[in-house]
């Protein structure tokens, strides 16, 4: 908990952009359930950022990446 090393704390932490959920008992219980969702979801991804200028694409992923990290000071 003190690491905060969950999918949703490094979604919070834009470290991630998404969940892939899985299924009841783990991904190894199902694995061609989780193929064809990993399947759906980079197709998705992929036609989205296909048309994305490949300049503008870099400045996004820049700015991802300088965004994670950030914190904040509390006195």
């Amino acid at each position: 908990k003190a690491l905060k090393l969950t999918a949703k704390h490094s979604l919070d932490f834009k470290i991630i952009d998404g969940v892939i959920l899985e299924p009841e008992g783990g991904a190894h219980r199902d694995p061609s359930v989780v193929a064809e969702a990993l399947k759906e979801i980079l197709i998705r991804d992929m036609d989205e950022l296909s048309v994305i200028k490949p300049d503008e694409l870099v400045e996004k992923r820049y700015q991802k990446f300088r965004e994670m990290g950030e914190f904040e000071e509390r006195l």
